[in-house]
């Protein structure tokens, strides 16, 4: 899974290996879906990784809320999605 607006060094870095890309919806102002993650997964969807960049997105510039960062964390968990994050201090 990524960002439908996302950095092309990611793109690019992926491209080679033909993956099957599940594009997930970027507000503007508020960054990734979450809930559009979620009805993938809970459809089915088994991705190999989420990819999202959380702080200062590249290209948008938005910061995702903690909300939304803890709730990628959890549905990764639940659905067993590989996943890493790094984690910014909202103060």
């Amino acid at each position: 899974m990524l960002e439908e607006i996302v950095y092309t060094g990611m793109q690019q870095a992926v491209f080679p290996f033909q993956p099957r890309i599940l594009a997930i919806s970027t507000d503007l102002e508020t960054g990734l879906d979450v809930d559009e993650v979620a009805d993938y997964l809970a459809l089915g969807a088994r991705p190999a990784y989420i990819y999202v960049i959380t702080q200062a997105h590249n290209p948008l510039g938005v910061t995702l809320s903690f909300e939304k960062r803890r709730r990628l964390a959890e549905l990764s968990t639940s659905y067993g999605v590989p996943s890493m994050f790094f984690w910014a201090s909202p103060f």
